[in-house]
Formats: C-alpha cells, structure tokens, sequence
C-alpha cells in the first residue's frame, strides 16, 4: 500500500475480534464503528448482501430444478445441497459480477460517503494517480470524525 501511495480506512463493529493488539499498520486506519451503529451504518448491510443472497438463492434454486429434472431419484431437499466448492465458486462468480456502483450506493445510503468527483463512477487503476497523500490523508480523517461523531 506504502509503495502504491494507496490509504484504506478499514470500518469495523466492536467485536472483540477485530482488536489490532499489537499489529502495526501502514497506510491503513481501522476506525471502529460506534456501539448499536452497525445496523444503520455498515454499508454491505444495506444492500449488498441481501443481493448477493438473492442471487445466490436464485442459483441454488435453478441447480436443484435441474438436478431434479436430471434424476428422478433425487427428492426435493437433496437436489438442492452442495459441496463447499460450488458455494465458493458461485460466491466468486456473483461478486464478480457485483458493479462498483452498486457498492458505492450502499456506503452513499448510509451517509459516510457521497459520490467522489461529484458522480457515481468508481476510480480506475491509476486513475488516481494525481491525488496528493494529504488529500487522501484528510478525506480518511474527515471521514473518521464524522463516524466518531454519530450518535443514535
């Protein structure tokens, strides 16, 4: 990250595995979220995973049909379990699949971010390039006080 010139703010809930202990970070800010915020405030919460589960249950569903349609033998509970892989490879397929907008409307909907550049399209590789580290430092503070100050 140091030598990319890249900043990470790394927004977590309270839960005791989170803790840094001793780890020293590089350009990388673990904020913790304020307590009984999580479920206003995380941002895969407030959309992304109900998509994902969505769609991963539209798969599963679609899979059983077809076993079922396939062999006769199979019942109804059966046709639609699988291995860990196929889960594994059907969750790298769906968020693969899952647009950068559609992650930048779930952070816009819990108020931390807007749109960066004034619009909805997400940085590119290197688009970032002319971003002073002051710049991003600031946004990373900025954004770290105004989770601080949250209160529900």
């Amino acid at each position: 990250m140091r030598a990319a010139k890249r900043h990470i703010l790394l927004l977590v809930d309270n839960v005791s595995s989170h803790a840094l202990g001793d780890m020293v970070l590089t350009n990388i800010k673990v904020q913790k979220l304020p307590a009984n915020t999580t479920t206003y405030l995380q941002p895969l919460d407030a959309g992304v995973i109900a998509s994902f589960m969505a769609r991963f249950r539209s798969l599963q569903i679609d899979h059983g049909i077809e076993r079922f349609e396939a062999d006769a033998n199979v019942n109804g509970q059966s046709a639609y379990k699988i291995d860990q892989l196929q889960a594994m490879q059907w969750s790298s397929l769906l968020w693969s699949s899952t647009e950068a907008k559609t992650v930048a409307h779930c952070w816009q909907k819990t108020g931390l971010a807007t749109p960066l550049r004034g619009n909805d399209e997400p940085y590119e590789d290197g688009e970032d390039e002319g971003v002073e580290e002051g710049d991003a430092d600031g946004e990373i503070v900025d954004l770290m006080l105004k989770v601080a100050s949250i209160s529900l």
